[in-house]
């Protein structure tokens, strides 16, 4: 006997009732405290985590940037976004580009990385973060001009251990629940040959894999500088964001600890002939980098620029074909493929840098599914 429509209706009702919650992924935003911040244009709904950007080391302590002198405002506004979002996060990231100098001396030894660690923790409940993030670039590499060492890969893990112990010895004295410990990695295989990721992710909620700026002033050819896939036009970047997540899963770490990363803001170089639309072409020089916001109410809108998609990379770039200038970044459309490939290899969220890159929040509307 086939069953009635009734019984089938009620059988579907039955199996969503009894069907685990659908996991919600992580939108982490980086938040860069050069300038007071407007807590009216963060969106505290939208977010799981933000990562205030930056402490830095001095000897084996975390200090406030040099370049941040309105920690003393921003910080506590933002902690205050908890009271419309109970579930926000907020950790402090330390390092970054320009502020990575002091790891791998704070690293060196058992002695200074529990120095650093009591530091660190210090410096976290001084504020009321619920977390660090190690924005360290790069271990083993010299980054921005910083001190490395060989032993920066067996050192980087020690540290994150260090931490991991630390701040799970503070949860049983306080009776939190947890205090969460993340890094940003490069999105590259340098950054793996550098490290024991392996090891390291044991210690760490999730990674954040920069998946950003594979291009940028350092070549004078164009491409895409937060592409998914890799374009079929050319060589293009040195990598793309699928390249970098099975790189880390080739380590062995879970799908289930891996961020993905985007960027809320473009990269320019000027051409020296108009041949196609500027993707994977020589290029006279660079140029800045552009927000997302001057990309769609400037560039767009008032200045000329046309889109176009790679449909391979599941990119956007803009061509003037006047000025001769290509643009590189995301967009909406290619945002809402990253959250696709999320979902689908079931890693754990995206990240971006940075938040005021988008003060409307099209962006992250996306990320968080109501656009």
């Amino acid at each position: 006997m086939k069953p009635s429509v009734f019984s089938l209706f009620a059988a579907a009702l039955i199996s969503a009732a009894f069907a685990p919650p659908k996991e919600k992924k992580l939108v982490i935003g980086y938040v860069f405290g050069r300038k007071p911040l407007d807590m009216t244009l963060i969106d505290a709904h939208k977010l799981t985590h933000i990562n205030y950007a930056f402490a830095v080391i001095e000897g084996t302590e975390v200090v406030p940037s040099n370049g941040n002198r309105h920690d003393s405002i921003n910080i506590p506004a933002l902690i205050a976004l908890k009271r419309h979002n109970p579930d926000l996060q907020i950790l402090i990231s330390i390092g970054g580009w320009g502020g990575s100098g002091g790891f791998s001396d704070a690293a060196l030894t058992p002695e200074s990385r529990s120095a650093f660690t009591r530091s660190a923790i210090s410096y976290m409940q001084r504020w009321g973060f619920d977390g660090i993030d190690i924005d360290w670039e790069y271990p083993g590499q010299p980054g921005a001009g910083n001190p490395y060492r060989a032993e920066d890969k067996q050192h980087f893990t020690l540290m994150l251990q260090s931490l991991r112990e630390g701040l799970d010895s503070l949860a049983r004295i306080t009776g939190e629940t947890h205090y969460a410990l993340t890094i940003a990695a490069g999105a590259g295989a340098r950054f793996l040959e550098h490290t024991d990721m392996a090891e390291a992710a044991r210690y760490l909620d999730f990674i954040n894999i920069m998946t950003y700026d594979f291009t940028g002033s350092w070549s004078l050819r164009t491409g895409h500088h937060t592409n998914l896939f890799a374009s079929t036009t050319g060589p293009g970047s040195v990598t793309d964001t699928r390249k970098s997540v099975d790189l880390m899963l080739a380590q062995g770490i879970p799908a289930g600890k891996l961020v993905i990363g985007a960027a809320f803001y473009g990269k320019s170089w000027r051409l020296g002939s108009s041949n196609g639309h500027g993707l994977n072409t020589d290029a006279l020089s660079a140029g800045r980098e552009f927000r997302y916001h001057e990309i769609r109410d400037s560039l767009l809108a008032k200045a000329g620029y046309q889109r176009h998609w790679d449909a391979e990379a599941r990119a956007p770039y803009l061509f003037h074909p006047d000025s001769l200038v290509f643009v590189t970044y995301d967009d909406p459309k290619s945002i809402r493929h990253k959250m696709k490939y999320v979902c689908k290899h079931g890693l754990r969220g995206v990240m971006f840098w940075e938040y005021y890159g988008d003060p409307q929040g099209e962006l992250v509307r996306v990320m968080d599914g109501t656009r």
